[in-house]
């Protein structure tokens, strides 16, 4: 797990397969994605590409989305 920041009130990291179900919920719902433009995904199927094509731009790039997680007391 490459962490690039974290503090006692969160961490900021990758994205990793592990984060399957987190990305399927928020990138299925539809406030999320509107004033952004796109539409939202379907299946866990397209969350599982979504991971894997943000990999692949950690790769590629050097750079990609990161997960942020907060304390569940916070």
């Amino acid at each position: 797990m490459n962490i690039h920041l974290q503090t006692k009130c969160f961490t900021i990291r990758d994205i990793e397969e592990s984060d399957l179900e987190g990305m399927f919920d928020l990138d299925s719902n539809p406030n999320v994605h509107k004033f952004l433009g796109n539409s939202p995904i379907k299946t866990r199927e397209e969350a599982k590409s979504m991971i894997e094509n943000i990999r692949t731009q950690y790769q590629t790039n050097s750079i990609g989305r990161w997960q942020i997680k907060t304390p569940m007391n916070l």
